[in-house]
């Protein structure tokens, strides 16, 4: 499968991306994990390289699926995983994209991936209770510690910012941060 940058970054992907929320086994049903496994080693057999998941995704075992059937193959995939999602003690997951929560959410998905790094670091949405500049900063102290290759610059769009504030609607909040592929990259490890 022909590969594509990835932005400007000199990241190279493949123009599917797996995803692996379905996979997760909290959303859509009980998962074969073997299935899951097998699907993820047939998507590189057929030349997709690009896999997102989430901690969010069935409390972390998509991430353990994915790392499970990248063990051994690991240089031929590119991983996108996300933070800022967490569980509550009741009711639907909240939002914290605080420097802690970041810091120790990065660790964690990377145990579950079996890897030192991710390739691509995102928060999952936005957290109106912690500053932009203190999320932005755990994104670039993740990426300093060689735990990411690229996460989003500081240059964020107007749109972006008042989105994280709660300024936006939610439509707009998605437009915006789905706009970050498109956004400054910053490369690092």
């Amino acid at each position: 499968m022909q590969q594509r940058e990835f932005g400007h970054t000199g990241l190279h992907v493949s123009p599917i991306t797996l995803g692996s929320w379905p996979m997760s086994g909290d959303r859509y049903g009980r998962i074969d994990d073997s299935e899951a496994v097998s699907t993820i080693r047939r998507a590189l057999e057929q030349g997709i390289t690009s896999f997102d998941t989430a901690p969010a995704y069935g409390a972390g075992h998509a991430e353990e699926t994915l790392g499970a059937a990248l063990d051994g193959r690991r240089d031929e995939a590119v991983i996108t995983t996300k933070c800022g999602i967490v569980p509550s003690a009741s009711g639907p997951p909240g939002r914290n994209a605080s420097r802690a929560s970041i810091l120790r959410e990065i660790d964690d998905s990377l145990r579950r991936l079996r890897t030192d790094h991710v390739d691509v670091y995102l928060v999952h949405w936005p957290d109106p209770k912690t500053p932009l500049e203190e999320t932005l900063g755990a994104m670039d102290e993740v990426q300093r510690a060689g735990k990411t290759r690229l996460t989003c610059s500081r240059s964020a769009t107007t749109c972006s910012t008042a989105a994280w504030s709660g300024r936006c609607s939610r439509t707009a909040a998605s437009m915006a941060l789905a706009s970050w592929p498109t956004a400054r990259w910053r490369t690092g490890c």
